[in-house]
């Protein structure tokens, strides 16, 4: 009897660290380390730059400057509209523009560059305001 408890012991801590080592190779795109990828979803923190450099580009998320989207646990005629201040820079050149979760633009062409907001984190809730450093954009750019 022994036995098979010590063999159960090392078959569960055999399949936790291979799950461990499995889970810890995966790749997260998508997760705000300050560059702004290409043809990737970049998450941007409110307030912060990310940028590509062999590009020469980079996104500020300037601030929130609508959040009118329907709480989660309540029903609304209509999903209201979250919207965004981002300014783009390539090279010496400075972009302000707006983008819009459910109105236009959610997208925009600037140079060869089209960035398309893709979420608004986090999803608002009844009778709470979200400090605006706790916002997250979801984007997309791509180029022409």
């Amino acid at each position: 009897m022994k036995v098979f408890q010590i063999h159960s012991q090392f078959s569960f801590y055999a399949i936790l660290a291979f799950l461990v080592l499995i889970g810890s190779g995966c790749e997260k795109n998508d997760i705000n380390n300050n560059s702004l990828n290409i043809n990737q979803k970049t998450i941007i923190n409110n307030g912060s730059v990310v940028s590509n450099d062999s590009e020469g580009i980079s996104l500020w998320m300037k601030e929130v400057t609508e959040d009118s989207r329907c709480p989660e646990e309540l029903d609304c005629f209509w999903p209201g509209n979250g919207a965004i201040a981002f300014v783009l820079t390539i090279g010496n050149h400075s972009y302000p523009f707006t983008l819009n979760t459910y109105i236009s633009p959610k997208d925009t062409l600037i140079g060869k560059y089209n960035i398309n907001l893709t979420d608004l984190i986090p999803w608002p809730k009844a009778n709470q305001t979200i400090p605006q450093s706790e916002y997250k954009a979801e984007v997309f750019v791509s180029k022409k």
